[in-house]
């Protein structure tokens, strides 16, 4: 196992010039298998004038040569530190579900904090022993991500192992992860430059949530240049989500 990037990533051949200074990430799986995700994102634009941020998350991924796996992904909510309603246009871009995030008639810069709320269904992995969140967890963003740090929460004490990588894609680094019965956390163990990410991996004890089964759709006769496979245990993708400067 190691880092994978998102299909339809941004482009983080150069950095933007802004950073991140707080990426926290929590995941509650359901016992339906849905996984609701809360995001804190603290940032520092520093004296750049920006209208907001793009938030990318993968709702398409090849699954084999003739279906494409499909990752359901609805918007709850979007607040800023103070709990104010953020403007939030949901679109989709290629492969990936976008949430843009900030005001066209108006620009902000400095520190700035985002709250995103969404749940995601079809996302778990089922293997014959266990079931699997398998995730790239923060994304790939064109700036560096000062602390990064994840939580999985899962029912009825179902946590039974846990793993995690840092770095490009295809890293074998390890980051930090721990696990009581009912919580997964993973962290960072130092800041993540441009492009780097955060996988994680949590596996769930058979029987916890509703048995995975992955949402496939049939592929179009023309291949989309914006999939790639991705190496997993089994015949199973995974998806992340990336992240750009709106």
């Amino acid at each position: 196992i190691a880092c994978f990037a998102a299909p339809g990533s941004a482009d983080v051949s150069a950095d933007e010039g802004w950073v991140i200074n707080r990426l926290d990430l929590q995941y509650t799986v359901r016992s339906n298998g849905a996984v609701e995700a809360l995001e804190s994102i603290d940032v520092d634009f520093r004296d750049l004038s920006r209208h907001g941020i793009f938030r990318d998350i993968t709702r398409l991924q090849q699954f084999d040569d003739t279906h494409n796996r499909e990752y359901g992904i609805d918007l709850i909510a979007v607040v800023d530190g103070r709990d104010r309603r953020q403007d939030v246009d949901v679109l989709e871009e290629g492969a990936n579900r976008r949430f843009k995030i900030g005001s066209a008639s108006r620009t902000i810069s400095g520190l700035q904090s985002y709250r995103i709320g969404y749940l995601l269904t079809g996302v778990l992995n089922a293997f014959p022993d266990h079931d699997e969140f398998f995730w790239n967890a923060t994304g790939i963003w064109p700036v560096a991500i000062d602390h990064a740090v994840v939580r999985v929460r899962v029912p009825q004490a179902g946590v039974t192992r846990v793993e995690c990588f840092q770095g490009f894609q295809g890293s074998t680094e390890r980051c930090d992860s721990h696990m009581t019965g009912d919580e997964a956390t993973f962290a960072a163990t130092r800041a993540l430059s441009a492009g780097e990410q955060l996988t994680i991996v949590t596996s769930i004890r058979k029987g916890v949530v509703s048995e995975p089964k992955p949402v496939l759709a049939r592929r179009a006769r023309d291949p989309l240049h914006y999939f790639e496979r991705t190496p997993l245990w089994g015949n199973v993708s995974i998806a992340g989500a990336g992240l750009a400067i709106a």
